[in-house]
């Protein structure tokens, strides 16, 4: 009798029928095959001696006699207590259950055996054989089979881990969710394990004062738990993670190597060092915190951080190039990201339904430019890690808009005739972020249906109304606007632009270069005017940072021969060795890493962004220009060839990301790089990427 007639026992027994569509549904079988298992019943108890006629098949209802029969048939099934709980297994629930046992076991398993194990066909097994193998390619785990041995996994032990926990995880999820309930992993784990190891993670985290988030705090567990049963099972089995793992100095490994050592004093056992780097790695790569300890600062990816913001930015209509914290906050995801991609880790996020719906058009933005842009090559782009960086920009978005303040609606209200109303009301947008709903005669206003939405009254008159208002004169003199200025103030309102004479010294400055220049014809002369004014004032725009036309300045080449990009590169950094701002030592060091990690200095279409993440030969931070003659190839088949290279040195993780906002914004612009490829000389970039703040 196999496990699925002895669910239907129960099911008689207590309801005394059922209905053979829906068990064929719950085990995701036909019904022709639940209407076997009734003929396989009739047949066993006419082999006892029974009356087969005690179950009847009628109109798709299989039902049972009487009651006296329906506890007869339970007691000669010899169905255990444990049994008559036992529940159906999911299609879905069971190609999991499938993964586990394939990447569990170091032998082959037949298709006779699974399929009897899941009361399925082995049709049904076979076919679920399809939906395994394409989720063990997502870990790079090959199932394979041979004729008279069954099917066997192949992988490292380090897939066979990530394997597992995400399968285990996932069918815990069907019912559950993510709550870490020790019932939902009973059949993989001893309960008291998960229990210990729960109380080892908790005051891992309380010691090193780095906390995870429950999704991220569930998958530690799952992986503690699996080294130990993996452990248990074959003490001699190894993993390697040894390209991936944390730095030493990290916080991950520090707290890899405390919790593993508490492991090993509880259970008795004693786990290989290579379980440090693997539970180091899985630490780090869910807490961008603890990654960005371990990072060093990566010109390529902040330039991909700063395109993904201005491009999201453009598309929502958005200005959000200025928002540091989102740019903070973007840059320690993607980093986290490009780790857990390299290390084959995915990232769950149990809210990314919430967020798709709640944000779909900034979703369907997001999803389309970081899958269009270099990011693709770098991090996953599943639902789960772009619903992840969707949250980053809903924040920002939010933030933006608590900080923006709340242009007031104002009427205003003249005695004196239209005209002067019109001036006032001139006036008032002139000094404040303002609508001005109406300009009325004071007989008009009474009654007025504009009343309900209106803020504030500005009048030249006395009033008697209800809502806020305010007399002023009508040619709204200094002491006016003070005045409207602190109402608005205490109605909670913002709008306030500048007030009369108290323009900054720069305002003040650009406003008498355009008075100066104001005549038809001397468009010229201002934008020189202007132009000098920028070059003056460059260096004080934001404090311990550089322009982009600061950098460059002195640092470019056009149409520069070249016959490969090693070739490229040591030409892009030339400029910057002539001006003493670095060593060859640098260049040298450009092309090993390039070498080594491959051509991430690639940063868009036909445009290359040479640096290195370490400071060896930079004196100063710089960045040059070459226009390349002919292109050249990285390797890069989505950005190659490249044609530009922008070379950058920098001593700190800050100063030059300014300028590489400015960067990233202009390659967003079809008249930067068309002028990229048909200026004449330098200084024609050099103007375009001054006038750029």
């Amino acid at each position: 009798m196999n496990p699925r007639q002895r669910y239907e026992l129960r099911l008689l027994a207590e309801y005394a029928s059922f209905d053979i569509a829906n068990v064929a549904k719950d085990f995701s079988v036909s019904e022709r095959s639940v209407r076997y298992d009734i003929e396989g019943l009739q047949d066993e108890l006419r082999l006892i001696g029974e009356d087969p006629t005690a179950l009847s098949v009628r109109q798709g209802i299989v039902s049972v006699r009487d009651s006296g029969s329906r506890w007869e048939l339970l007691r000669l099934s010899g169905l255990k207590d444990s049994e008559f709980g036992s529940r159906p297994v999911s299609a879905q629930g069971r190609v999991l259950l499938l993964v586990c046992d394939l990447c569990w076991s170091e032998e082959y398993v037949t298709i006779k055996l699974l399929s009897e194990k899941y009361s399925v066909s082995r049709n049904t097994v076979m076919r679920d054989m399809a939906k395994v193998r394409a989720y063990c390619a997502n870990f790079n785990i090959n199932i394979s089979s041979y004729r008279g041995k069954g099917v066997i996994a192949q992988a490292s032990e380090a897939n066979f881990r990530r394997c597992l926990s995400k399968a285990i995880r996932d069918y815990a999820a069907l019912d559950s969710g993510l709550s870490l309930d020790t019932g939902d992993y009973s059949q993989w784990f001893q309960t008291k394990d998960l229990v210990v190891i729960k109380d080892i993670v908790r005051e891992a985290e309380e010691r090193s004062l780095l906390y995870l988030d429950d999704v991220s705090f569930e998958a530690i567990i799952i992986h503690i738990a699996l080294a130990l049963e993996r452990y248990r099972a074959n003490p001699f089995s190894t993993i390697s993670v040894t390209d991936d793992a944390m730095p030493e100095e990290s916080i991950a490994h520090r707290m890899a190597v405390w919790i593993v050592s508490k492991i090993n004093e509880k259970f008795d056992i004693h786990l290989p060092n290579s379980e440090v780097d693997f539970i180091g790695l899985h630490i780090g790569v869910r807490s961008s915190e603890a990654l960005a300890q371990a990072t060093k600062p990566n010109a390529a990816v902040e330039f991909a951080c700063l395109s993904l913001i201005t491009a999201v930015g453009r598309s929502s209509c958005l200005n959000l190039s200025h928002d540091s914290r989102l740019f903070d906050s973007l840059l320690q995801h993607i980093n986290a990201a490009i780790y857990r991609q390299r290390a084959g880790i995915v990232l769950e996020n149990p809210l990314k339904r919430d967020l798709i719906s709640e944000y779909h058009s900034l979703f369907t933005i997001i999803r389309d430019v970081v899958r269009e842009s270099e990011l693709a090559e770098l991090i996953d782009t599943s639902e789960d890690e772009l619903s992840y960086i969707l949250l980053h920009f809903a924040v920002a978005m939010k933030r933006s808009a608590e900080l923006s303040p709340i242009k007031p609606n104002i009427v205003v209200v003249c005695a004196t005739g239209l005209g002067t109303a019109q001036l006032l009301a001139t006036n008032i947008t002139r000094y404040f972020d303002a609508n001005i709903v109406a300009t009325l005669p004071r007989h008009q206003l009474y009654g007025s249906e504009l009343l309900p939405g209106v803020d504030l009254i500005v009048s030249t008159v006395p009033l008697q109304v209800s809502i806020p208002w305010i007399e002023v004169s009508p040619l709204l003199r200094q002491d006016d606007i003070d005045r409207v200025s602190v109402r608005l103030g205490e109605l909670g309102l913002g709008g306030v632009r500048v007030a009369l004479g108290e323009e900054s010294n720069a305002a003040q400055e650009v406003m008498k270069i355009i008075q100066g220049h104001s005549a038809p014809g001397d468009e010229e002369g201002l934008y020189a005017a202007l132009r000098c004014f920028l070059e003056k004032s460059q260096k004080i725009v934001q404090k311990g940072s550089y322009m982009l036309s600061e950098l460059i300045e002195g640092h470019m080449m056009l149409d520069v021969e070249c016959s490969d990009w090693e070739e490229a590169v040591r030409a892009s950094g030339l400029p910057l060795v002539s001006s003493g701002e670095i060593s060859d030592a640098y260049i040298e060091a450009v092309i090993s890493n390039v070498k080594e990690t491959g051509p991430y200095v690639v940063i868009t279409k036909h445009i290359a962004l040479p640096h290195a993440t370490n400071k060896i030969g930079v004196n100063h931070t710089s960045m040059s220009f070459i226009r390349l003659k002919t292109p050249v190839c990285f390797g890069n088949e989505a950005n190659d060839p490249v044609k530009y290279l922008f070379m950058l040195a920098t001593l700190d993780s800050s100063s030059h990301l300014l300028a590489l906002q400015s960067l990233a914004e202009l390659l967003s612009e079809s008249e930067f790089i068309s002028l990229l490829g048909n200026a004449q000389s330098g200084k024609e970039i050099l103007d375009l990427s001054l006038i750029h703040i």
